[in-house]
């Protein structure tokens, strides 16, 4: 009965260190975002294009991006959108002359439901930008009045379930108004429309773990899906209910039916987070050669301590994972451990269970969590009565 308990457990080992599959993603494990998420970004590229994408192990926490930035998420209250099911919005620059970098912000309505993300709807604030560097006149200028509206087709940003080789397509059109004075082309406040189509392309063309950047050193190896980007947009403009005159465009800098917005980039997602773990981007090149930059979100990570035991020669292995929460287990090989004592942490940060002074049983550490815990991904930290680091493994915890 022994020999057989230990057989199955090498048995598990061995399915565990070396029949790793793609993790999947659905509304359980993407939750709906809310508040400011900080990232890192550069314009400079230090890591490499990947080469390779199924059961790769990357790792590019030597990335440290020069400068620091947010993104904001809030929750929908208004109920023009919670009625069609919308949950958060966040804020983005369209581009209305990319030539000229002039564009304006729109809220991006977004819907977590059972069959993925989409965005659902849009809000445009008023905001009136001036003209005069372009015209010469300070008095010219283009404003686009308060509007809102829900999108006969939305645009889709994730599907579920989401794993390896999932793919999906959307077309996305809006109509978003404005006025535009301009004294030299006798327009005087004259009604107007930018009509664009989005057209975007996923597919999930690679998984394995991501190891990025902290303050605190690498973190740990998150398992991840490549989600492979590819969106633009198709852009057309009217003054007076007409298509807009060609010298006007000209004056712009645009034409009609142009591609804007281009974004040909590598998402790689994690589970308990709807924001990238890291992103890859290549702006307007199609072929994916030419990284134009990257960037790194930091928010939640957990540290690393495996460096230290693969240092000391040693191996750890948490079963069974994903897990219902009870009777999990962390095996140590390679190094003999009496006693240790772990603490479990939420993605916050937040310590939501703490063991001290706990022995092992055949080098391996059993325990429960605690039945209050909802389901979510957290993070096991043991260490040994030097208070040094034995493991920091992710567990998936579905009640």
């Amino acid at each position: 009965m022994k020999s057989f308990s230990t057989l199955s457990v090498l048995l598990l080992t061995t399915k565990l260190l070396f029949s790793q599959t793609a993790i999947t993603l659905d509304l359980t494990n993407v939750p709906v975002p809310s508040g400011t998420y900080n990232y890192l970004r550069s314009g400079i590229v230090t890591p490499a294009s990947p080469t390779a994408f199924e059961n790769q192990n990357w790792d590019y926490s030597s990335f440290d991006g020069p400068n620091t930035a947010t993104a904001q998420w809030v929750l929908e209250t208004d109920p023009f959108y919670t009625n069609h099911g919308i949950d958060c919005y966040g804020s983005f620059f369209k581009e209305l002359s990319p030539a000229l970098g002039l564009g304006y912000n729109t809220d991006s309505e977004l819907d977590f439901n059972e069959s993925g993300v989409f965005e659902k709807g849009i809000y445009v604030a008023q905001q009136s930008y001036t003209l005069g560097a372009l015209t010469g006149n300070t008095a010219d200028n283009i404003t686009f009045p308060l509007q809102g509206y829900i999108l006969e087709s939305p645009r889709q940003v994730m599907q579920f379930p989401m794993t390896m080789n999932s793919q999906w397509e959307s077309v996305s059109k809006r109509t978003n108004n404005f006025t535009l004075k301009v004294a030299a082309y006798g327009l005087n406040n004259v009604p107007g429309a930018h009509v664009c189509e989005f057209i975007r392309e996923d597919s999930i063309v690679g998984w394995g773990t991501l190891r990025v950047h902290t303050s605190a050193g690498p973190s740990i190896p998150y398992p991840v899906l490549v989600d492979q980007v590819k969106q633009y947009s198709v852009d057309s403009f009217y003054l007076g209910g007409a298509p807009a005159p060609t010298a006007i465009l000209n004056a712009f800098s645009v034409s009609q039916g142009q591609k804007a917005d281009k974004s040909y980039a590598y998402n790689f997602y994690r589970e308990g987070s709807f924001n990238y773990l890291m992103r890859l981007e290549y702006r307007g090149d199609s072929t994916f050669t030419n990284m134009s930059r990257a960037l790194a979100h930091t928010d939640d990570l957990a540290v690393s301590g495996v460096e230290e035991s693969i240092g000391y020669g040693y191996s750890t292995v948490l079963f069974p994972n994903p897990s219902n929460g009870e009777n999990i287990q962390l095996l140590v090989q390679g190094k003999t451990v009496d006693q240790v004592s772990y603490f479990i942490t939420d993605y916050s940060g937040r310590i939501v269970q703490s063991v001290n002074g706990q022995p092992l049983v055949g080098n391996t550490l059993s325990f429960t969590m605690a039945p209050e815990l909802p389901s979510g991904v957290y993070v096991l930290n043991v260490q040994d009565v030097s208070n040094a680091t034995i493991a920091v493994e992710q567990i998936r915890v579905q009640r």
